[in-house]
C-alpha cells in the first residue's frame, strides 16, 4: 500500500501523521515551501517565484475565531494559556506537531502536482518539481486530496462590478488595514472574513458599509465606524446601491464572499465534479463514490476544522487497512442521495451542501464514529463550540477575550480576561 497526500496544510499534517502510525508507505507534495498551507502568511497577494497562484489568504492582525481548545489533534497541545489565539501561534503548532512526529522526510517540498489519473486500481501521478522542472510519474494505491479551499477566490455577480472606477478586491488579497485608512468602504459579505475584516479596519477607515443579508448579525454591536447595510444591487463607477434604496459613494469594494473548491490536477476519469460549489460524487463527503480509494479531507465548512479532519483520516485510514469496508456502490449511492434531498427539504442552496453548524456535526462526525469505528470526539468540544457561537453573536466585540478550561470530557469552566467565572458548565449530558 502506498499512499499519495496532496498539500502539507492543516489535512496533509494530520493524515501524514497518522499514515506514519499505521506504517503505511506515503508521500507528501507540498509545492510551497512550508508546512501550514493557508496559516503560513505571505505579503505576497498575486503569484509565487514560480507563477502560481499565492496560496495564503492570512492577514496580519487575523486571531482565531473558534478557541484553540477545538483546534487541536489528538496527542498534541498548543502552549499558549489564552483561547483565542493569533495566526502566529497556530503556525507554530502546525509546525512544532510536524515535528514532533517527524514528518518533515516524507516531504517533498517545491514539487506541484499537475495531474491525478486512474488506471486499473492505481492512481497515476504527474507531479513537477519546480526547482528542476522536471516532471515524474509515479503511481500509487490511493490518493488523499488536502489542498484546502481557501486560496481560489468567489466573486458574486452584481451589476455594475466592470463600471466601477475605484478599487475592488477579494479579501484573499487582504493582509493589512493601513492601505484603507480614511477610506470608505464597502464590504460584501458578512462570514467570519467580512466581520473580522470590517472590525479589523474600522480603526483606520472612515466609513465601513458592512453589505449583508444575515439577520443574526442586525443585532451585533460592531464599531462605530461599521455600518450595517443590505445588499448591494447596483455598482455605479463610485458608488453602491443598496436594496433598501441608500447610495453610498465608496473608495474601495472588497468582496468577502468565500473560495471556490478548485481541483484543476484532477482528471476527468477521477470522476470528480464540482457544481455550484459542490463537490460531488462523494461519501460520506470523503470518499470519492466512483473511485473510493480517493478521499477528500477538510470539503465541510463551518465547524472545527482540526477535530472533523482527524475523523475523516482516521476514517478513510481504517478502510484502506481493512479495518472497516465501505458499504456497496448502491448503498454509498443512495446514502449520498438522501443527504440531498434532505439539504433540499431544509431549503439549502447547492453551494451550502458542504456547510455543518453544531447540528449536522454531531450527525456527520458521530456517523463517522459509528461506521469506521472512530473514537467518539469528547462531547465538551462540541459544548465549547455551541458556548463560543453563542458568545459571537451576543458580544461579538469581546468573545476573543474568553478564556475556556476543559475540566473533563463532558464539562469546561469559561472565564473572562480578568479570570472572573462567566460559565461553568456542570452538565453530563
Amino acid at each position: 500500500m502506498r499512499v499519495a497526500v496532496i498539500g502539507a496544510g492543516v489535512a496533509g499534517l494530520c493524515a501524514a501523521r497518522h499514515l506514519s502510525k499505521e506504517n503505511i508507505s506515503f508521500v507528501v507534495y507540498e509545492q510551497t515551501e512550508n508546512v501550514g498551507g493557508t496559516w503560513v502568511y505571505s505579503d505576497n497577494i498575486t503569484e509565487d517565484e514560480y507563477g502560481l497562484p499565492v496560496h495564503s489568504s492570512m492577514y496580519k492582525n487575523l486571531r482565531t475565531n473558534l478557541p484553540k481548545e477545538t483546534m487541536e489533534f489528538i496527542g498534541h497541545k498548543y502552549q499558549n494559556e489564552e483561547s483565542f489565539i493569533n495566526w502566529t501561534h497556530v503556525l507554530t503548532y502546525l509546525r512544532t506537531y510536524a515535528d514532533h512526529f517527524c514528518l518533515h522526510k516524507f516531504i517533498k517540498f517545491r514539487h506541484q502536482v499537475i495531474q491525478v489519473s486512474p488506471h486499473n486500481n492505481i492512481w497515476s501521478l504527474e507531479v513537477k518539481n519546480l526547482i528542476s522542472g522536471v516532471i515524474e510519474k509515479t503511481d500509487f494505491d490511493a490518493v488523499m486530496v488536502c489542498n484546502g479551499h481557501n486560496s481560489m477566490p468567489r466573486y458574486p455577480l452584481i451589476p455594475g462590478m466592470d463600471v466601477f472606477q475605484n478599487t475592488q478586491m477579494h479579501s484573499h488579497q487582504y493582509r493589512t488595514n493601513e492601505s484603507f485608512k480614511d477610506k470608505k468602504v464597502a464590504i460584501v459579505g458578512s462570514g467570519p472574513s467580512g466581520v473580522d475584516i470590517a472590525i479589523d479596519i474600522a480603526s483606520v477607515a472612515q466609513e465601513v458599509y458592512l453589505s449583508h443579508h444575515q439577520k443574526v448579525l442586525l443585532n451585533s454591536t460592531f464599531p462605530a465606524t461599521v455600518k450595517q447595510k443590505p445588499d448591494i444591487i447596483l455598482i455605479e463607477k463610485d458608488s453602491v446601491l443598496f436594496q433598501d434604496g441608500s447610495v453610498e459613494k465608496v473608495d474601495l469594494i472588497l468582496y468577502c464572499t468565500g473560495y471556490i473548491y478548485h481541483y484543476p490536477f484532477l482528471s476527468n476519469e477521477c470522476g470528480i465534479t464540482v457544481e455550484d460549489n459542490y463537490v460531488q460524487p462523494l461519501f460520506k463527503q470523503l470518499f470519492n463514490l466512483n473511485h473510493p480509494s480517493m478521499c477528500f479531507i477538510g470539503i465541510p465548512w463551518q465547524t472545527f476544522i482540526f477535530p472533523l479532519f482527524e475523523f475523516q483520516v482516521l476514517s478513510f485510514i481504517s478502510v484502506i487497512k481493512g479495518k472497516t469496508k465501505l458499504p456497496s456502490r448502491q448503498e454509498m449511492l443512495d446514502d449520498l442521495t438522501n443527504e440531498i434531498e434532505k439539504r433540499k427539504f431544509n431549503g439549502d442552496a447547492t453551494r451550502y451542501y458542504h456547510r455543518m453548524g453544531i447540528t449536522n456535526m454531531r450527525k456527520y462526525m458521530g456517523n463517522l464514529s459509528y461506521v469506521f469505528n472512530v473514537d467518539p470526539l469528547p462531547e465538551v468540544i462540541f459544548k465549547i463550540y455551541e458556548k463560543t457561537t453563542e458568545r459571537r453573536k451576543t458580544s461579538l466585540l469581546a468573545y476573543r477575550e474568553d478564556n475556556y478550561r476543559i475540566t473533563d470530557d463532558n464539562n469546561f469552566l469559561l472565564y473572562n480576561n480578568q479570570s472572573e467565572i462567566v460559565s461553568n458548565v456542570t452538565s453530563n449530558s
